[in-house]
């Protein structure tokens, strides 16, 4: 997005950055304009907990109708139970989920179907942040940059550029912005990274989760070969 200012002395990429994040600005608040209710990218996340609240039971634990204890058998050898406590009226919960991004977790989804009185509408509505909403992001975007007039600029003999000398980086500065990846994990098709081993988006083959799999694959083929060499 900055490539072009990158190239250029400190004075133009400054006012080269002012102007291309006020027309961002602006086409972010033309796009959330008309939009209402919870951000369309965190959406899938609250819908994923609410499925993922099935299968677990709740107990009354505080006797006042606030407090319940959350328990669900984890699959597997172990059958170790896990329990957790949460305040359904503060949205707190001992797992930490809730509190930290806003959202009810995985344990108070499950509160709220074992009620059978909550819809998911109405949970978004009443316990979902506010921050999460298409309200708060025109608010974030309702102002702006004003960019500067270059030509109108006078030197006063005290502002002096930024003194780069010493701090540069050896080797050619890089124009491209390395992406984190969580910004694409509820839209994998989106991501410009595609795995060289399925070809599909949203992951390396590093990370690619057929990877144990095909090297068990593989590693079973070169048993079964070596075992009949030896035959």
């Amino acid at each position: 997005m900055f490539e072009r200012e990158r190239s250029g002395n400190w004075l133009e990429a400054i006012d080269g950055i002012l102007k291309k994040m006020s027309l961002r600005i602006q086409a972010s608040r033309e796009e959330y304009e008309r939009k209402t209710g919870v951000v369309e990218s965190v959406y899938p996340q609250i819908l994923d907990r609410w499925e993922k609240g099935i299968g677990y039971r709740v107990v009354d634990s505080g006797g006042d109708g606030q407090k319940y204890s959350v328990h669900r058998i984890i699959e597997g050898n172990t059958g170790s139970n896990q329990s957790f406590t949460l305040n359904w009226v503060d949205g707190v919960c001992e797992c930490g989920v809730w509190q930290m991004h806003g959202i009810p977790c995985m344990h108070g989804m499950a509160y709220f179907r074992w009620r059978n009185d909550w819809t998911l509408q109405q949970v978004v509505e009443q316990f979902v942040e506010k921050c999460h909403t298409y309200d708060y992001e025109q608010k974030l975007y309702s102002g702006s940059f004003v960019p500067v007039c270059m030509d109108m600029l006078q030197p006063d003999q005290t502002t002096l550029p930024p003194d780069v000398e010493g701090k540069r980086m050896a080797g050619r500065p890089k124009t491209v912005r390395l992406r984190l990846r969580s910004r694409y994990s509820h839209r994998p098709e989106k991501s410009p990274i595609v795995c060289s081993r399925c070809h599909q988006r949203g992951h390396n083959a590093r990370t690619c989760q057929r990877r144990a799999a095909l090297a068990k694959n593989t590693g079973n083929a070169d048993t079964a070969q070596n075992s009949n060499s030896v035959l």
